[in-house]
């Protein structure tokens, strides 16, 4: 894991605000959100309703149109970080590490 990336877990972790080189996590009492080049990566919702009486964390990942080497990397630590599928390049597609669910 790269040292900006290891950054900016333990801003999610401890939900603070960061921004380091082309990385930023920014916090407000609804979300947290990630931005890579000022391009959102990925949103944490919090409380998100699943059932009328259960609320999860709602975590959205995306490439912003940016399938770079960078990004990948930067989303495959927020994935494993947050326990969801990464993501891989195979064919000139990248694709999620679940069946069926290309990212687009």
């Amino acid at each position: 894991m790269r040292k900006i990336e290891a950054r900016m877990l333990a801003a999610i972790d401890l939900k603070k605000n960061w921004s380091s080189a082309n990385m930023r996590v920014e916090v407000d009492k609804t979300s947290i959100c990630v931005l890579l080049h000022n391009n959102l990566i990925c949103q944490i919702k919090y409380d998100w309703p699943v059932s009328e009486t259960k609320t999860k964390n709602l975590v959205c990942l995306k490439d912003a149109g940016w399938q770079t080497v960078t990004t990948k990397s930067r989303l495959n630590q927020l994935a494993s970080f947050f326990g969801v599928p990464g993501i891989y390049q195979e064919c000139h597609c990248t694709l999620s590490n679940t069946l069926n669910n290309d990212l687009e």
